[in-house]
């Protein structure tokens, strides 16, 4: 069941009624698995993915790919060489993710702006223009909404 609880210093705080309710019925000192999904707002959330869709298309990559390339681009990646004893390494850049439990709202907004400018700069003159121009609207629509208040 999924509730909404405030993180506080060392310990989650039920948010409402219900959270609290879930949380009582738990014997004290039970071990629990909990996931925790960072709360985004929505709209900008739904317009930065579509927008990733759309770029995938356009680079002919799935959406995954073109997050994934994105977080490269933006230095959200490890590097990771292997194997350790080999004189000459194979290094591989493995991409962050960008879901709600590896970016909160802050992470992701970063994310866009950083991604936005690459998009601009190392997609939009390389893609067929109609495509392009779609990718510009949605730019410019998230642009809108991240202006307007949540």
């Amino acid at each position: 069941m999924r509730q909404p609880y405030l993180a506080l210093s060392d310990k989650l705080k039920p948010a409402d009624d219900e959270a609290r309710a879930q949380l009582a019925s738990i014997p004290h000192g039970e071990p629990v698995d909990v996931v925790i999904i960072r709360e985004r707002p929505q709209k900008f959330e739904n317009l930065v993915y579509l927008t990733f869709r759309l770029v995938g298309v356009a680079m002919e990559l799935s959406s995954r790919d073109a997050r994934g390339w994105l977080a490269i681009k933006t230095g959200r990646c490890d590097v990771v060489s292997w194997p350790p004893d080999n004189p000459a390494p194979r290094k591989t850049w493995i991409p962050h993710g960008t879901g709600p439990s590896d970016m909160g709202r802050a992470q992701l907004e970063a994310f866009w702006d950083e991604a936005r400018e690459v998009i601009r700069r190392d997609v939009l003159p390389h893609v067929a223009p109609p495509l392009a121009e779609q990718i510009r609207y949605r730019i410019e629509e998230i642009e809108l909404a991240a202006a307007s208040p949540r």
